[in-house]
């Protein structure tokens, strides 16, 4: 599948979710019932029931708070495991620009669609893509390109929706976004609020509060504002909170001595021998997704950065070693690669084993 085609499926599943949303979190079951085991059934579903009213509770909440467990609820959406199959079709070389061009829907889209009845996130009955949009770029590594796509918005329903969701996102699960990203949240959301500013101002000096947008009508323009203006402020505090949230972790944890010294190896030798610059940034988004509190998507995330690591090492690798040894370089695929480097006796039946499992 080439990207034009992978893009243009990844469209149709956006549409149906703007039509019927998946998206949401639940409870994480605490306990895995074994077959025939009524107790832990019965068990589980009471933590259920009451997980889901906490969290009903803490939605009608303002300010949200941070959850103290991040790995007490999980993400779930239908339409996210659908854009997930179509991604790992794709070859290594086209999927992240796969991800980026989901991301950059938020400014492609209409966004958002009004329906007779909506579940969370939805506001006043408008329902949206871009909650789906967001958990699948910040889980899947273009949280930067998420970003700016955000720091462009316009004051919309679907902005509202999309602020509600990474209201939801921090609160349950801060550690989706990695710690460095943050401060670039909290400007963009400071980008948005005095966007709404700007907009609100000039409906109150027009004496009319309502808008047209595109296929939605005539919506009070000022509630709109004032929302984006509200959410804004309390996800600013959110992501202050989550700032604080790895910092106490990270002192917390310690710092293992051995480890952080392999890794100042590693990167030495790297920018020694030339290797690029975005090859010991995946090894620093590797480490960052691989923490105390990391989620299973946390953890599936930081093995595909050290896969693209152990891929692109080697695909800049060779081309260098096919000059100094007069080889015939092989063909610019994984397996071939791989094969190449054990075949010429650079790494050890052992190695190449270890790496293949990778």
């Amino acid at each position: 599948m080439d990207l034009q085609e992978a893009v243009a499926k990844a469209r149709k599943i956006l549409d149906e979710e703007r039509r019927y949303p998946t998206v949401g979190y639940r409870v994480r079951p605490p306990v895995a019932p074994k077959e025939h085991d009524a107790a832990n059934s019965i068990l589980n579903a009471l933590q259920g029931f009451s997980g889901m009213a906490e969290l009903r509770h803490a939605r009608s909440t303002n300010p949200r708070t941070i959850q103290g467990d991040p790995l007490q609820f999980e993400f779930h959406s239908d339409n996210y495991e659908l854009l997930s199959a179509i991604c790992g079709r794709l070859l290594p070389d086209i999927r992240s620009q796969f991800i980026e061009d989901i991301a950059s829907q938020l400014r492609n889209s209409l966004g958002c669609i009004k329906r007779t009845e909506c579940k969370f996130p939805s506001w006043k009955m408008h329902a949206s893509e871009f909650p789906l949009i967001a958990e699948f770029a910040v889980r899947n590594g273009a949280t930067k390109c998420f970003l700016n796509c955000l720091s462009e918005l316009s004051a919309s329903p679907a902005l509202v929706v999309l602020l509600i969701q990474l209201e939801d996102m921090i609160s349950l699960s801060f550690t989706v976004f990695p710690e460095a990203d943050y401060p670039i949240l909290r400007r963009a959301l400071v980008g948005l609020h005095s966007s709404a500013s700007r907009m609100r101002r000039r409906m109150v000096g027009s004496r009319n509060r309502t808008h047209q947008w595109p296929k939605l009508g005539d919506i009070d323009a000022l509630e709109v504002c004032d929302q984006i203006r509200g959410k804004t402020v309390a996800i600013s505090e959110l992501c202050r909170k989550a700032e604080f949230l790895y910092l106490q972790g990270a002192l917390r944890e310690g710092l293992n001595l051995e480890v952080n010294q392999d890794k100042k190896a590693v990167e030495d030798y790297l920018q020694r021998l030339g290797f690029s610059k975005p090859l010991v940034e995946s090894l620093h988004a590797a480490d960052r997704l691989n923490h105390a509190a990391a989620s299973a998507f946390d953890l599936k995330a930081s093995m595909g950065q050290i896969r693209s690591f152990l891929e692109n090492l080697h695909a800049q690798a060779i081309p260098g070693i096919t000059a100094s040894m007069n080889l015939i370089a092989p063909e610019a695929k994984w397996g071939l690669q791989l094969a190449f480097l054990r075949n010429n006796n650079m790494l050890s039946k052992q190695e190449e084993k270890f790496v293949a499992g990778i």
